[in-house]
């Protein structure tokens, strides 16, 4: 069966103190997107998309922590020092009544404790 309903994953770091080239210095990831949110704050995003919002969302945050995991205590580390903020972002675009849901393991868990993040999960419904 073909899944229509999208999905993605991303890691976002916020702040006022945030210096964008910085981070990108210190952390030696290419962002995947990177500005100024309502709040007046900068921001730092590394996005994966997924393929599906069923496997595709699994695989997309596994990739997610391939890239972060090694780098997990120092984002921390500096998001600390900054007085930043650190979140997960995971969305679901739902289309045609498809039902997805969402499953997070132990090593997802220790991921975002390791970083120091929250974890948002957002659906969204378009037919």
């Amino acid at each position: 069966m073909k899944y229509l309903s999208k999905a993605y994953a991303y890691f976002t770091i916020s702040g006022k103190n945030l210096d964008i080239n910085d981070f990108n210095n210190y952390l030696k990831i290419k962002p995947t997107g990177f500005g100024e949110n309502r709040f007046k704050e900068k921001f730092w995003d590394y996005k994966i998309e997924a393929k599906d919002a069923n496997e595709g969302l699994d695989q997309s945050i596994e990739k997610l922590m391939k890239v972060l995991n090694p780098k997990s205590n120092e984002i921390k580390a500096y998001a600390y020092k900054e007085n930043l903020y650190t979140k997960i972002f995971v969305v679901i675009e739902n289309k045609n009544n498809e039902n997805n849901g969402v499953f997070f393991d132990k090593v997802f868990i220790k991921f975002l404790n390791d970083l120091g993040a929250e974890i948002e999960v957002d659906f969204y419904n378009s037919d």
